[in-house]
């Protein structure tokens, strides 16, 4: 990621990629960062058959798109809480 001028750049990542990483590596967690209605409209990733669960936390509100000031702390919780 890379940060300049307030600007946040984030590359993407190959489905496929994290897939086979989520596999490999037991400790590996999908963090969905999309808002609510990106949920309900999208839907969700489903890991059941690698024996995971998603891990959902907004970054930006929806719909005025506005950061989440308390987003690594919430983020850092919920990693924590879920092990």
């Amino acid at each position: 990621m890379l940060e300049s001028f307030g600007v946040v750049h984030i590359d993407d990542v190959a489905v496929t990629d994290v897939w086979e990483r989520l596999q490999a590596d037991q400790r590996a967690v999908l963090v969905d960062v999309r808002t609510r209605a990106e949920w309900a409209f999208v839907g969700l990733p489903d890991l059941s058959s690698l024996g995971k669960r998603l891990l959902t936390q907004e970054w930006q509100t929806f719909p005025d798109s506005r950061v989440d000031p308390t987003f690594a702390q919430r983020l850092e919780d919920a990693l924590k809480a879920a092990g």
